[in-house]
């Protein structure tokens, strides 16, 4: 059995939160590309329409400035999708509406969630670097995304699917 103490724990926490703040201070002073910022009450317009991805994040989050860095990196690769941002949550983890955020059953941020039309075809908790996001926008753009809570692929279209 594993035997951690307060003081080691502490420490790596530490170290975790440091490391956190470093990046995301870096993220912030190189410029990096951010996504479109979007309203909740401006949200179902937005997915109304087409092939969107939208990232849910919260204040004071390092992953979702990193996830959002990563995915407005890939905005030019990718213009038959649009891309949006929307704070789910302020600083305090409150809902900035909670009936988005119950609607999408966000529990986490960064969560980004994939739709076309307006129907959700996959989401991602958490952070996902540049490797796994560039072949899932790449499959998003040309074929039927499915997703599960272990990842994301490409269902190969048959022909049989119908109209």
């Amino acid at each position: 059995m594993m035997n951690i103490n307060r003081k080691d724990l502490v420490a790596s926490l530490a170290t975790l939160l440091t490391s956190a703040v470093i990046l995301a201070l870096f993220i912030f002073l190189t410029g990096c590309a951010t996504l479109p910022t979007i309203r909740p009450a401006d949200l179902p317009a937005f997915v109304k329409t087409g092939p969107t991805v939208v990232m849910f994040s919260k204040d004071l989050c390092p992953p979702c400035d990193t996830q959002e860095a990563i995915l407005a990196d890939l905005v030019k690769e990718f213009p038959t999708i649009r891309f949006a941002k929307v704070k789910a949550y302020n600083a305090l983890i409150l809902p900035t509406d909670a009936n988005m955020v119950e609607y999408y059953s966000l529990k986490w941020t960064p969560t980004t969630v994939f739709q076309v039309d307006g129907r959700e075809v996959g989401r991602w908790i958490t952070l996902h670097g540049r490797g796994q996001v560039w072949p899932v926008l790449q499959a998003f753009a040309t074929g039927y995304l499915e997703c599960t809570p272990n990842g994301c692929r490409v269902r190969p279209v048959t022909g049989d699917e119908g109209p």
